[in-house]
């Protein structure tokens, strides 16, 4: 099976310049642009890219897979509508899901007290 499939190694998309995140942009706005969904606001992905990004790591496909569920949902609970609500409960890829948690604070070990226990 693995013979009907090429590898495609894609890096992340960045934010740090002004032309990068107008890429993003642009492809937030053109995913948005697809969609068919009768009560979602124009523009409201694109007003969230920042919120994408950061949920997403700027990986392509964990954006496609984010915004492709949140269409779904939103066709099967009637709304219609992509929420940044919505959004936030969808969950995503392993790396995308630990890319976007703040780090945690780790504790500190105990000390062994030299009595062996």
């Amino acid at each position: 099976m693995a013979g009907r499939f090429t590898l495609v190694r894609n890096t992340a998309l960045s934010r740090g310049t002004a032309e990068q995140r107008a890429v993003w942009l642009d492809l937030v706005t053109d995913m948005e642009n697809a969609l068919h969904l009768r009560r979602h606001t124009g523009g409201t992905l694109a007003r969230h890219a920042d919120y994408l990004h950061q949920r997403t790591g700027g990986v392509m496909g964990s954006l496609s897979h984010l915004i492709r569920e949140a269409a779904l949902t939103a066709l099967l609970d009637g709304s219609e509508k992509i929420t940044k609500r919505l959004l936030a409960g969808i969950q995503l890829d392993i790396r995308a899901e630990q890319q976007a948690r703040p780090p945690q604070k780790r504790l500190p070990r105990p000390r062994n007290n030299g009595t062996g226990s």
